[in-house]
Order: C-alpha cells, then structure tokens, then sequence
C-alpha cells in the first residue's frame, strides 16, 4: 500500500488523531486516494457494502471528497509506516 503521510487538512486540524501503540485513526485526506483505490478495485470488497468496485485513482479520489473527508470517518494506518490499512 502507500504511505499516505502528508500535511495536516482541516479535518485533521478540527479533529484530533487517536494513536496506540502500533496505530494512528485520523481523518482521510485527498492524498490517500491511491491506497484507497489500491483497495476498493477489488470486487470482493465493495459487492459487500454495496458499491461497485473502483475503476479509477480520480473516481476513489472523489469518493474521498464526497463521503469520507469531512464526514467524522475515520482512516487506520500504521504507525510505524503511515499505510493505510482500513477505515
């Protein structure tokens, strides 16, 4: 997956990250776009929830805009690495 280590965005400004030891919960920004396609083009996954897999990087990019960011949902990543694992 990608590091999707960046700049903070005004959700994560307003909302502050929970951490544990091997985990940071924070709002999605814009730039997880490619981790979030690298999983949800998989067709086992969204058929579940509901969705169609991703076909594009832009079309995760504006589900990101559109249901994520500024939503209170949180994105998973590894500590240690800043990858993107769940939300």
């Amino acid at each position: 997956m990608v590091n999707t280590k960046s700049h903070p965005t005004d959700d994560e400004a307003r909302i502050p990250a929970l951490e544990t030891e091997r985990l940071i919960l924070r709002p999605f920004r814009e730039s997880d776009a490619e981790a979030v396609f690298a999983c949800c083009r998989n067709p086992n996954l969204g058929n579940n929830a509901g969705w169609a897999p991703h076909k594009t990087v832009e079309e995760s990019r504006e589900v990101l805009r559109t249901v994520f960011i500024g939503q209170d949902v949180w994105a998973m990543t590894l500590k240690s690495t800043g990858q993107l694992i769940g939300s």
